[in-house]
């Protein structure tokens, strides 16, 4: 069993990351980094993005619409939320400091 609100399990992480990486991959830029809490029956995940150019709202939209339905396939129903950051969660660049 699960505990909502916690951390998704490792394994399941992992099914996230590839999930959203693949849904990605037409959009270019870097995918920094994923977050993922189990949220009753459901994970919310927060992806944070590094685009290789401005992008709009409307392509954010889209883009997470595509990761949510290869979400939903892949671990059962989802939200995400895009975050464009270079450098995370840890808002500190592991190989450099702006």
């Amino acid at each position: 069993a699960e505990l909502a609100g916690a951390t998704a399990k490792p394994e399941t992480l992992l099914t996230i990351r590839r999930t959203v990486r693949d849904a990605m991959v037409d959009a270019g830029g870097i995918l920094v980094d994923v977050a993922a809490v189990k949220t009753g029956r459901q994970h919310t995940i927060v992806v944070f993005w590094d685009p290789p150019k401005p992008v709009s709202s409307r392509a954010i939209d889209g883009l997470t619409d595509k990761i949510v339905a290869a979400l939903d396939e892949s671990i059962g129903k989802s939200s995400a939320a895009i975050v464009v950051s270079k450098h995370g969660r840890t808002m500190e660049s592991p190989t450099e400091s702006d």
